[in-house]
């Protein structure tokens, strides 16, 4: 009886943590929070540019309808442009990887890449992922990792995280290809770590409640 009643009390302290790290999904810089749409599985853009605003942008994409129903990058930023409530406009140009960043406008302030079809001088948006898919391959899921291709061949999947940053021309190709967004990515527990602990604790509870009632009906 005392060892069920430990392991109880061991689940119950083990849920508490798992429900502080789901609350606690970032660290280091902290974003402004910009929520789109409704729903429970969530995809995430940040736009980490401190001339455009003074704080990362975190854009929390809700999957309205079918989250199964899965998005290029190019259908994540549209969606972010398209909601004309966010003061969010882009202009994409394109090349040997497809649609990419070109402009970014948020709250009338515009930064632009310079010179960007010809990747020689001046500056451009850097595209990191994490999570989902580049070109049907998965990626990464721990941390930031610079695009190996273009906002098309990007699949998002809900908790995968799609970054912009403004970097500089001398850097591309390099090793170190700019710098990716200031908002590190921690890992989510997976959802349905909650229900699973939930389901533990009753099937306890019910243990306890037959043992003591079996132990009774000895007495």
């Amino acid at each position: 009886m005392l060892i069920l009643r430990k392991l109880l009390l061991s689940l119950v302290v083990s849920g508490l943590c798992s429900a502080s790290l789901e609350a606690a999904v970032l660290t280091g810089v902290d974003p402004t929070i910009i929520n789109i749409g409704t729903g429970p599985d969530l995809s995430y853009l940040v736009i980490d540019e401190s001339t455009l605003y003074s704080t990362p942008l975190e854009f929390i994409y809700h999957y309205t309808y079918d989250s199964n129903n899965l998005l290029t990058g190019t259908d994540l930023l549209q969606q972010v442009a398209s909601n004309s409530t966010l003061g969010v406009s882009m202009v994409f140009y394109g090349g040997g990887l497809g649609n990419s960043l070109d402009s970014l406008t948020y709250a009338g302030t515009t930064v632009a890449g310079t010179n960007a079809p010809d990747y020689s001088t001046g500056s451009y948006w850097s595209y990191y992922v994490a999570g989902g898919l580049e070109a049907g391959t998965p990626a990464a899921t721990n941390d930031w990792s610079y695009s190996s291709v273009g906002w098309d061949s990007r699949t998002i999947s809900p908790g995968s995280w799609d970054g912009e940053t403004l970097s500089s021309y001398s850097d591309y190709g390099s090793t170190t290809t700019g710098l990716p967004p200031s908002v590190a990515i921690v890992a989510v527990p997976e959802p349905e770590t909650a229900p699973l602990m939930l389901l533990s604790i009753i099937t306890l509870l019910l243990l306890l409640r037959w043992k003591s009632s079996e132990r009774n009906s000895i007495l």
